[in-house]
């Protein structure tokens, strides 16, 4: 299968002034190295040197030459969006002094991500989850973004009511630690034996037992 290959070149040209009238100084016409195009008006100059084009295309022999008033650049490449196709709750970035996650806690729904997002910081950072509220000791195979770096994009989708407690590692000393609370953040319900004992019946009929052990006990004593 034949490829079609485009080519573009810079060429030289000259152009030649030759008239001035109210300020616009006219171009009529050009040579493209040693060989002079025929007579065309194909730009014009105000007082401030701005360049405007009369015509932009100028037919050649194996071509078109197109006439530009500006200095044109190769395009930029384009940075690549770190969370394409993520769906981000909330992204967490760093604060102002680097040495803190800005939010450091924050509430999400069960089935929710979060990101984690920043670009050239001054110092490496990273996400690694630990095992209680601002512990530091991390959890075995826990999640984590990996090490430390100036640039981080990290994700992770939360599927259960927990809550992920994380910290930098090389900045746990300064307190850098973040909190997920997913859902209900994973509280334990209350069990029916504490429903009972604090029910104000549970509380009266113990009463009654303990006078009655109390009564048959002295009952006992008196007899002997």
């Amino acid at each position: 299968m034949k490829k079609l290959v485009l080519f573009f070149a810079l060429i030289l040209a000259v152009a030649y002034f030759v008239s001035i009238n109210k300020n616009h100084l006219k171009v009529e016409y050009i040579s493209i190295g040693t060989q002079p195009t025929k007579a065309l008006e194909i730009a014009s100059f105000d007082a401030a040197a701005k360049p405007k084009n009369i015509i932009a295309d100028v037919p050649a022999s194996n071509g078109v030459i197109h006439v530009i008033d500006q200095v044109l650049m190769p395009p930029a490449d384009e940075t690549p969006d770190p969370f394409e196709g993520v769906d981000c709750a909330v992204t967490i970035g760093l604060t102002a002094d680097g040495y803190g996650f800005s939010p450091s806690i924050t509430n999400i729904d069960v089935g929710q991500t979060v990101c984690w997002s920043w670009t050239d910081a001054a110092m490496g950072h990273n996400v690694k989850q630990v095992d209680g509220f601002q512990s530091t000791s991390f959890v075995a195979n826990g999640v984590t973004s990996g090490a430390a770096a100036t640039t981080v994009a990290f994700h992770h989708t939360f599927t259960e009511n927990q809550t992920f407690y994380y910290a930098c590692e090389p900045h746990i000393s300064s307190n850098m630690f973040g909190e997920v609370v997913v859902g209900d953040g994973g509280a334990e319900p209350a069990s029916d034996n504490d429903d009972d004992e604090n029910t104000p019946g549970f509380m009266a009929s113990t009463m009654i037992l303990a006078g009655l052990g109390a009564i048959l006990f002295m009952g006992r004593r008196r007899s002997v």
